[in-house]
């Protein structure tokens, strides 16, 4: 009826006819993949003023606890045909903040020889191998496991929540 209000603004809902439910974006396509890209466009943020961090240590242990854990959540409930391709692109703002930051005087050249190019992935094998393994301890997201229901093809949409289990 014309006599109703106007519904309010719900703060938690996106454009496009989406919204977060616990961090997770639900919605059309366009939504959840915009929502993934802002997260990793955060991550570039966050990484480029950790620059100006004094400490090694305090850099290394943002970049373990902070920024390479920021994704791993969406990729946990998101299919991974919607996060791979921003998991690796997240890993490799992750090593290069790392190699600009710790390993300055240490640059692949832009014609290296094979020894120099086995260092390199040597290094960012270490970086991205478990502490108990030997390394550094750094996640990588694009090796994170995916706990999305099997019933689902794509990401969520509101239609999907009568067959969740809650």
């Amino acid at each position: 009826s014309s006599d109703l209000p106007d519904m309010p603004k719900i703060p938690w809902a996106g454009k496009d006819n989406g919204l977060k439910l616990v961090g997770y974006p639900l919605g059309p396509e366009a939504f959840v993949r915009e929502s993934l890209t802002k997260v990793r466009d955060d991550i570039r943020r966050e990484l480029a003023c950790m620059e100006h961090l004094e400490s090694g240590i305090i850099h290394h242990h943002m970049l373990r606890m902070c920024q390479a854990t920021r994704f791993i959540h969406h990729m946990r409930g998101l299919p991974n045909e919607y996060t791979a391709g921003i998991a690796r692109e997240i890993d490799d703002l992750l090593w290069d903040a790392y190699k600009k930051y710790n390993l300055k005087d240490w640059d692949v050249p832009a014609d290296p020889t094979l020894t120099q190019i086995e260092m390199e992935q040597d290094a960012r094998t270490q970086f991205f191998t478990s502490v108990a393994g030997g390394g550094l301890g750094i996640a990588p997201n694009s090796a994170i496991t995916h706990a999305t229901s099997p019933t689902l093809e794509g990401p969520f949409e509101f239609k999907d929540w009568a067959v969740l289990p809650w």
